[in-house]
């Protein structure tokens, strides 16, 4: 159940006051699961500083945490004293702002239900008794003030259970004394306007019940007393101010049994100690006292009356599932509230699907989609409304539309590739406009004719989520969501946009929320744990979401369209990252305490794999990135190195050390990166470098497109379109910052606040029709030529495929090729004849083309002559003097062992001897009279072994 915050209170019971102003923001720390602070935030948003984690502690388990933290309590505007305090469990502890830590050797404990639980309808909070201080409270007449609620102590639900107050963190609040009246032994004091708040209160009990709400003062606060008791007693009424999950949002959580905006009756009895009793001077002098008592929710004294009845759900949903709808009536005073239980239910037409309690169940549809109308009435004293939805169901209903842009880098494996062929040729400005207030934005998301982006907020107010025509970029709807600490970038998927938004300044915890994408209605708001965090979009894959998130580092999992909590698994505890989903598990690269690559079952959230990365070092607690996978594998940046990890082999395939920045890309069995201002491209399999592109001016930044035709890529100055088969720029225009790319729009974000359509056709080329193979059709000895392979299509059209053929030629006797490059070497002939051969495959057809190509000398013909034959007789020069030198050698060798191990050799000497003297005397006769000494023969035995051989 879930009721958000009280928009406007009663105005004639209470002033609303401006809580914290712009010059008093908090500064936000984040810290690790020992208390030590890791981040701390200047008062703009920017990280101040950064803690280094400590290595003597990267394989500890995280201990309880060693003392309060602040940052999860309300704020008030200076009243009130402060106080936190953690309770204990068995085998784990719970801290002020109700995170579960387990102790050493303690026992699990999951912060969300059972997988695939539905949580049941939460009891509500009938009575609540409070106390003062926990001993006793100290009264003078220098300060004047005596404690009026204090902190809660039991509470009492509906259901007829009761739990104890525990961790948490709760102001006390005190009224100044004025005057007492006297009447018979009836004394009255009369204490002055009391302050803003009589109460206020986060309150955990073991991670099984949680409270949190502010109470307002009502009229006077007065005690009465009889005079010599050692009792007096208060009675009044409380305002309910707010009333919302300040972290549990699921049934874990205990709403008060009003609604915001009643006023409810409490009463305190205050009894003095140390033998003193109550008279008229009693506030002139000093005591000790205790009080307590307690607020009754169950029966109000007032409750704004409901005007409205809204239905919140999806309005797109898939058939064969059961998807949980709400009722929320609004009440006069602007007050929402989720009456899903206690609303009528029906649904038309009933032969399609059934609806009880909100919860829709559709079977498997025999047609392609229906409509369904969902009816709801509610009905309090005498006055009832009701409600109506249209929704849609579709079979075999996907995430997102063909050519959408749903969420970070494309799709659930964050590859930044798009199955299109793009024309940067007909690329035209379609519209530009600076956003809101002209805050950085966060990059956007697309899809079903609307962009969506998000303003970079640091605990402002205002709208902060816009949804633009895609056709001239005017608002269609925004959202203010507060004064959170974070909105973050949106996700786009089954006809909803996914924002993660921070904490705000008081109680409202940071929430998962989804909003129609048509209307901007809100389906769902699921509260998750978080410290002071920012995130990449949420990642939409199967009809769950998966985001970043937990006090102390996780993942969670969430169901896409009533956002009920799947599961939840700890990791190291990073900000500005997103999960990839593929191949049935969730991935996470994350840092210390546990550097490496982390591999969940995307369905239960165990975790499967757990490869560690040795080399990384450490440089803030923000990822700035996502793992994207390629494959069956997973590749990251960090710290200036391009990693692919193998989770089959629960390995590092690969690692280059270089300079590379920023978020991979994967297509065309490749990956792209940033490397020193320069785009990247290496072989996903083994890490080799493929091709490269320098832009012409700055350094490339940020995330790529990667399509079929080319690669989007942006620097400080321009986004640029390189042409991946001819790997040039082809393309640019002034505009930078992140990049999106649906529906035939480029749309940049630049960090100034300003949103760039850019027409951007993608134009699936023709079906080819040939290749052709352009270059030289003559090539002389000693030089090199490059060939083109251009493919000719039906449409007229010509595109250059040379770095994406297949390239040959033949004969190869005097030149070689190396892809369409061509070296040739020195000819024999003065000329020869050869082909070149290019191979183009392009949706499965293939073309071939060739190119003749005349090799020829370089030289006349009568200098090719006597080249010829100089080098012939320097070539015979070299192999006489080899014929020597081993005839030499041979008469060494027998002159040592002239017996039988030579036998053998020598038989088979001279069976070629009489070829080698007549190729000697050859030789001779070609070159000439040589001085050159006639080589002497040695004795050499006979073939018996028994004296020299005849002479030859």
């Amino acid at each position: 159940m879930k009721r958000p915050r009280l928009l406007a209170t009663l105005a004639s019971v209470l002033v609303v006051f401006d809580v914290v102003a712009a010059a008093e923001r908090p500064t936000p720390t984040v810290t690790d699961g020992s208390g030590r602070v890791i981040k701390t935030f200047r008062p703009d948003g920017t990280i101040e500083a950064s803690a280094r984690p400590d290595p003597a502690a990267r394989t500890a388990p995280a201990p309880v945490p060693s003392r309060p933290l602040r940052e999860c309590a309300p704020a008030v505007a200076g009243e009130g004293r402060f106080v936190v305090r953690s309770s204990n469990g068995p085998g784990f502890s719970v801290d002020p702002c109700g995170q579960i830590v387990r102790a050493r050797g303690g026992p699990a404990v999951s912060s969300v239900p059972a997988t695939g639980a539905t949580p049941a309808a939460p009891a509500t909070i009938a009575r609540m008794t409070t106390r003062g201080d926990y001993y006793s409270s100290d009264y003078t007449p220098a300060f004047g003030t005596i404690v009026l609620l204090g902190s809660a102590d039991q509470y009492s639900l509906s259901d007829g259970t009761s739990w104890s107050s525990g961790a948490g963190s709760y102001y006390v609040y005190s009224s100044r004394f004025d005057h007492a009246e006297v009447s018979g032994a009836n004394i009255h004091y009369v204490f002055r306007a009391p302050p803003s708040f009589l109460y206020q209160q986060v309150d955990y009990d073991s991670g099984e019940h949680s409270s949190s709400g502010t109470l307002g003062a009502v009229g006077t606060v007065d005690l009465w007393a009889v005079a010599g008791s050692t009792t007096a007693m208060m009675n009044g009424q409380a305002l309910i101010v707010a009333n919302e999950p300040a972290n549990y949002a699921d049934s874990r959580f205990n709403y008060f049994g009003a609604i915001v905006g009643s006023v409810v009756p409490f009463n305190q009895t205050y009894t003095l100690l140390g033998g003193q009793t109550w008279a008229p001077d009693t506030f002139t002098r000093s005591f000790q006292y205790t009080n307590h008592g307690e607020v009754d929710f169950a029966h109000p004294i007032s409750v704004p009356p409901p005007v409205e009845l809204k239905i919140n759900g999806p309005a797109l949903i898939p058939d064969q599932t059961a998807i949980q709808f709400k009722a929320t009536v609004r009440y006069s005073n602007g007050v929402l509230h989720d009456v899903t239980a206690t609303t009528s239910w029906e649904v038309a037409p009933p032969d399609i699907a059934t609806l009880s309690s909100g919860l829709l169940s559709v079977p498997a549809l025999s047609t392609p989609e229906e409509t369904l109308l969902l009816q709801a009435t509610y009905t309090e004293g005498s006055t009832e409304v009701s409600a109506e939805k249209t929704v849609v169901c579709r079979r075999g209903l996907t995430p997102s539309s063909d050519g959408s842009w749903p969420m970070y880098q494309a799709d659930a494996r964050h590859t930044g590739h798009l199955n299109l062929y793009l024309r940067p040729d007909r690329a035209a400005l379609r519209w530009q406009r600076a956003v809101g207030a002209g805050r950085p934005l966060n990059p956007a998301t697309a899809g079903d004719g609307k962009v969506f982006v998000t303003q970079q907020t640091y605990f402002e107010g205002g709208q902060a989520l816009f949804a633009l025509d895609a056709v001239d970029g005017h608002t269609l709807w925004s959202k203010d969501f507060g004064q959170v600490f974070s909105v973050n970038p949106p996700s786009y998927a089954y006809g909803m946009v996914y924002v993660q938004t921070g904490k705000d300044i008081g109680p409202t915890p940071p929430y998962l929320r989804a909003l129609d994408g048509q209307t901007g209605e809100t389906v769902f708001e699921r509260t998750f744990g978080a410290q002071w965090e920012s995130y990449l979009a949420p990642t939409v894959d199967g009809g769950n979401v998966y985001v970043n998130g937990g006090y102390y580092g996780g993942m969670y999992s969430f169901e896409a369209f009533s956002g009920e909590p799947r599961w939840f698994l700890s990791l190291p505890q990073y900000d500005k990252w997103t999960p990839a989903i593929a191949n049935g598990r969730a991935y996470a690269y994350l840092g210390e305490y546990q550097p490496g690559l982390h591999v969940a079952d995307k369905t239960t959230g165990a975790l499967a794999t757990y490869i560690p990365d040795p080399d990384f070092a450490w440089d803030g607690w923000s990822m700035n990135e996502a793992p994207v996978v390629a494959g069956a594998c997973v590749a990251a940046i960090h710290d200036g190195r391009l990693l692919l990890f193998d989770p089959d082999q629960r390995s590092i395939r690969w690692q280059l050390h270089r300079n590379f920045k920023g978020q991979a890309a994967v297509g065309h069995k490749e990956i792209y990166a940033v490397d020193a201002g320069h785009l990247a491209v290496v072989d996903k399999a083994t890490g080799a470098d493929v091709w490269s592109w320098q832009p012409p001016e700055g350094a490339l930044q940020g995330q790529m497109i990667v399509t079929e035709s080319h690669v989007l890529a942006s620097t400080a100055s321009n986004v640029y379109a390189v042409d991946i088969r001819t790997r040039q720029s082809v393309w640019s225009y002034p505009a930078a910052g992140t990049l999106a790319l649906a529906e035939g729009t480029l749309y940049v974000v630049s960090p100034s606040g300003v949103l760039t359509a850019i027409t951007m056709p993608d134009v699936p080329p023709s079906p080819i029709t040939n290749l052709e193979v352009a270059g030289p059709t003559t090539v002389v000895e000693n030089a090199a030529a490059t060939f083109h392979a251009i493919a000719h299509y039906e449409d007229g059209s010509a595109e250059d495929r040379t770095f994406v053929s297949t390239w040959s030629m033949e004969p190869t006797d005097y030149a070689s090729l190396s892809g369409s490059v061509m070296t040739v070497g020195e000819l024999l002939v003065p000329s020869e004849d050869v082909v070149v051969r290019a191979r183009y495959t392009e949706n499965d057809h293939t073309v071939e083309g060739t190119l003749g190509v005349k090799l020829k000398i370089s030289v006349s013909l009568s200098d090719f002559v006597a080249r010829c034959l100089a080098e012939a007789i320097a070539m015979k020069q070299r192999i006489l003097g080899d014929l020597q030198s081993a005839l030499v050698h041979e008469r060494a060798a027998v002159a040592v062992d002239p017996q039988s191990r030579l036998r053998e050799a020598i038989r088979r000497e001279e069976a070629a001897r009489g070829e080698i003297h007549t190729t000697i005397g050859l030789l001779k006769y070609e070159l000439g009279p040589s001085t050159s000494p006639e080589p002497t023969p040695s004795p050499s035995p006979r073939a018996d072994g028994t004296g020299p051989p005849p002479k030859e």
